[in-house]
């Protein structure tokens, strides 16, 4: 069988060549680029200049205003002024930390039996501790107050130290922890 060379096609020569790019694409493209950088550079030249030039424009006016307020100002009123800001600033330091016993009082004034007299009463802000002592008509009165101490949210915890019977009267000794926020103004 004898052997057969492949037909080439004519267009064959025509596959192999490059074809056409449009030559105008890199140039359109190129002109695209210098437009859009000498509008950015437009626009930075501006905000440079002329912006710059109104900000301080209007930081020299604020400037001049400023001196003329300032120098309506007599150095007395300058001296009043820093005395009134220190005193203000003291009093705001004091009133942060300034601690209201009278909440104290007001608590144990709520919680107090009706049949309950607290005769001393010792109180210490530091340990947030408070130590009563008082008399009840009957130890039934004695365990009712204590249950009113149990219930009450703001006493962490308690102890009763004494208790005795004299002269008709329970006598007792209680010492508590009261909550930190009682004494928070």
């Amino acid at each position: 069988m004898p052997s057969q060379l492949p037909q080439y096609t004519q267009g064959l020569r025509d596959q192999f060549t490059s074809s056409n790019l449009a030559v105008g694409w890199p140039k359109r493209f190129f002109t695209f680029t210098v437009i859009l950088f000498a509008a950015v550079f437009l626009v930075y030249i501006g905000l440079a200049f002329g912006y710059r030039m109104f900000l301080n424009r209007s930081i020299d006016k604020l400037d001049s205003e400023l001196e003329s307020l300032s120098s309506e100002i007599t150095d007395e009123q300058r001296e009043e002024l820093a005395t009134l800001y220190s005193q203000v600033t003291n009093v705001r330091t004091l009133l942060e930390n300034h601690v209201a016993t009278s909440k104290a009082f007001t608590l144990l004034e709520s919680i107090t039996y009706p049949k309950v007299a607290f005769l001393t009463l010792d109180l210490d802000m530091k340990d947030r501790r408070v130590v009563v002592s008082g008399v009840s008509p009957s130890y039934d009165g004695l365990t009712a107050q204590l249950a009113l101490l149990e219930n009450e949210p703001n006493i962490e915890e308690y102890n009763l130290e004494d208790s005795s019977w004299d002269d008709g009267v329970v006598q007792f000794k209680i010492n508590m922890t009261i909550d930190r926020n009682v004494f928070e103004m």
